[in-house]
């Protein structure tokens, strides 16, 4: 198992330490029904809950809280920003993701600025199998990978992990789920620097010329620019990650 990461006792719990820095974690702590999101990254981003997004901190939890999004226009707004320009570097964006009701395709996070120029992150969902998708393309030129069909237990916690730096290879991508590659391959492609929102709990889908959102929840949410703590399989953060301000 190839894992880069440790633990770290914050204000006396455990937590996961990560080397590497993140541009954004959310924790999505706090009380239930708050709409407060805190960005516990170096980056100190600015998190807006848009609609009826809130935090709970009750069941079905994964750890101390989590992001709750009821499927219609609910989703967290984060301001563009250049930690969002991932050019041709390594990345890895991760999450824990549970759904409440099935539905069929779910936005989960992306940037959009128009039909050829963007990138998303999405779920499809019907009832008993579930796949994940990264979508992107730059000035129109673009690519995706979709994870084979996974089969979807009765309302499970789902860590997604999607990478470039697959293998070590600075051009090899692979969508993780709990923690086995469900798909890699090889795509030499410089991701377009957007001037558009990030979306988290919704995000634009092409193929269907309209946002799509979550109803479920989400937590742990964390972004890294030009790096991956994972290059191979590798074993779940079994705790919440360590804060880094």
């Amino acid at each position: 198992m190839a894992h880069i990461g440790s633990y770290s006792h914050i204000l006396g719990k455990k937590a996961y330490y990560d080397k590497h820095k993140p541009v954004l974690l959310l924790h999505c702590d706090g009380t239930t029904a708050s709409q407060t999101f805190k960005d516990s990254s170096p980056s100190n981003h600015t998190v807006t809950a848009v609609s009826d997004t809130a935090v709970r901190n009750t069941a079905p939890l994964k750890f101390n809280g989590h992001a709750y999004f009821q499927g219609t226009d609910d989703y967290l707004s984060i301001p563009d920003s250049a930690n969002w320009n991932f050019g041709t570097g390594n990345l890895c964006i991760d999450f824990w993701v549970r759904t409440h009701i099935q539905v069929n395709d779910v936005g989960l996070l992306g940037q959009y600025d128009d039909d050829n120029n963007y990138f998303s992150l999405t779920m499809t969902d019907d009832g008993s199998d579930l796949t994940f998708s990264f979508h992107f393309s730059n000035a129109g030129s673009g690519s995706s990978l979709t994870t084979t069909a996974i089969s979807n237990v009765a309302n499970p916690w789902y860590h997604v992990a999607v990478i470039r730096g697959w293998g070590g290879n600075a051009n090899d991508w692979s969508i993780c789920v709990d923690g086995t590659s469900k798909v890699s391959g090889t795509k030499d492609y410089t991701l377009p620097d957007l001037d558009a929102i990030l979306r988290v709990g919704s995000s634009y889908l092409v193929s269907e010329s309209s946002y799509e959102y979550l109803n479920g929840y989400m937590d742990e949410i964390k972004i890294i620019n030009g790096a991956t703590p994972w290059i191979a399989n590798f074993n779940v953060p079994p705790r919440p990650y360590t804060s880094w301000r």
